[in-house]
């Protein structure tokens, strides 16, 4: 909500899967539109 701090937190441990369409650019692939050279 609106105002209030965001901070998730797990008090055991926690796993996560991600699942994105197969084409979807990743960082360690060769250039890409989606990469920044610049932060």
């Amino acid at each position: 909500p609106k105002g209030v701090k965001h901070r998730p937190v797990a008090h055991e441990e926690t796993h996560l899967l991600l699942i994105e369409p197969s084409g979807t650019p990743n960082t360690g692939d060769a250039a890409t539109a989606a990469q920044k050279d610049s932060i």
